[in-house]
Formats: structure tokens, C-alpha cells, sequence
């Protein structure tokens, strides 16, 4: 059972993943003490989907009402990739409700290059036109992937179309000015051999977020936190006592 002076830990799953994906990870810090939890967003595993396409906002704000239904205060937010994302986010909106961050994985500079990005934009506006012609029809969503892969964008192909227009507002949110509000004690965790999210751009976030600390996992990718469940909760378990105690 946590203790007082231990902050419960909530992990918010990257895209197309789940709460479940995460429970070695938080059985790995329940053993250290910790009250850990992994939760579904709405769109993914048990939720719900959204009534209509969500942006960053949407996810904190419905954050906020689970934290408080939950009777969570002031917890440290995990998050992973996508999740990570949303933690940025919610900081910002509500930096009292929140005690730390730890982001794995998560693009705080988007992976794929602005060319990229503006074809890719070009791409979603005229690319209905173009596949709304019966003969191409057929092709729409392998054409699609293709492209999304092509600039980085891996997920945006899913079975419902709310969550694919979701997913079009997320990776196109700029997240400069959230990172940049950050004031409380920010963790970056990754893994060595991310390919998803290098490393590379976890070092161009770390002066960016104020007073954050770089932690990079020898031998490990975009999942090091399930992957090495063991590892990743000594880390954070490291971070929070040396610099996110109360």
C-alpha cells in the first residue's frame, strides 16, 4: 500500500495501445510502495470513443474529471508517447493538479520534418477529393498508411474515423509553449533505440523544459517502459524522491 509521503502514480498509454499494456510496469512499482495506475483513454481498449474528434485539450480536460473522480490529487503523470502528449498538456491547463511528469517517448518536436508536415497537410485537404473518384476508392486507407508512415506518422490509421480525424489534431498540436510552461520536476525517459522518437529529440526538449533530466535506457525502444517495467520503476521511483518529494 503507498504511503502518505508517496504520490500516486498515474500512466497514460501511448496511441494504439491500452491501460493493460502498462500493468508490468505497474506491478514493477507497486513492489516499491507506490499506489500506480494505468488507465484507457476514451477511444481506446474499454473506453469510449469521443462523440466527435479530440484535441490535447479535450484529453486533459477529461483527465482532470477522472483524477477527481478517482479522488487522485496531485499525482505524478507517466506518459508514454501520445500520453506523454497529453501530460504536456495538462500541466499546462492545470499546473496545481499535478506533482511531476515523466515523458518516454513522447514527440515534444514532431518526428517528421516540416516539409514533411505541409505535404502532409496538402495531402489530408485534397486528399478526400481525390478518393472520393470511384476508381480509387478501393485504395483510400492503404494509401493512406502509406503516406502517414512515410512522415512519421504511424498510427493514424484506425477503424473509426473520430479517431483518425483525433489522431490528424494531436500530432499537428505544437507543444513548444506547454513544454516551455512546465514548473514542475520533469523527468525524460528513453530508451536507446527508439525509432519511433529518437533520442535525438529528447535532447532538443530537455533545455526547452525547464529544469528537466534526460535519462536514456541502454538496449531499449519506444516501449522501454513495459519492456523493462523493472527497470523504468527504479528510475522513477529515483526520480520522485530526489526530485519530486514533497
Amino acid at each position: 500500500m503507498a504511503t502518505k509521503e508517496k504520490p500516486t502514480i498515474v500512466i497514460l498509454h501511448g496511441w494504439a495501445l491500452t491501460g493493460d499494456t502498462f500493468l508490468p510496469l505497474v506491478e514493477a512499482l507497486t513492489k516499491r510502495g507506490y499506489r500506480a495506475i494505468s488507465l484507457d483513454f476514451p477511444g481506446f481498449g474499454s473506453a469510449e470513443l469521443p462523440k466527435k474528434p479530440w484535441g490535447l485539450a479535450d484529453y486533459a480536460d477529461w483527465l482532470r474529471d477522472w483524477l477527481q473522480k478517482q479522488n487522485i490529487k496531485k499525482p505524478v503523470l507517466f506518459g508514454h508517447s501520445f500520453g506523454g502528449r497529453v501530460s504536456l498538456k495538462f500541466q499546462q491547463i492545470y499546473p496545481d493538479k499535478v506533482t511531476a511528469l515523466v515523458l518516454s517517448g513522447t514527440p515534444g518536436y514532431t518526428p517528421a520534418s516540416r516539409w514533411a508536415m505541409m505535404v502532409g497537410f496538402i495531402f489530408s485537404k485534397i486528399g478526400g477529393a481525390f478518393f472520393s473518384l470511384p476508381p480509387f476508392r478501393l485504395v483510400e486507407d492503404r494509401a493512406r498508411l502509406l503516406w502517414y508512415r512515410l512522415i512519421g506518422a504511424k498510427d493514424y490509421l484506425r477503424p473509426q474515423k473520430v479517431m483518425r480525424e483525433t489522431f490528424k489534431k494531436i500530432v499537428t498540436e505544437d507543444l513548444v509553449a506547454s513544454m516551455k510552461s512546465v514548473r514542475c520536476p520533469c523527468l525524460l525517459l528513453w530508451g536507446e533505440g527508439d525509432r519511433m522518437v529518437r533520442v535525438g529529440i529528447a535532447r532538443r526538449m530537455t533545455p526547452t523544459i525547464p529544469g528537466s533530466k534526460l535519462i536514456v535506457v541502454a538496449d531499449a525502444r519506444h516501449g522501454v517502459a513495459f519492456k523493462k517495467p523493472e527497470e523504468t520503476a527504479k528510475i522513477i521511483s529515483q526520480f520522485i524522491q530526489n526530485d519530486a518529494a514533497a
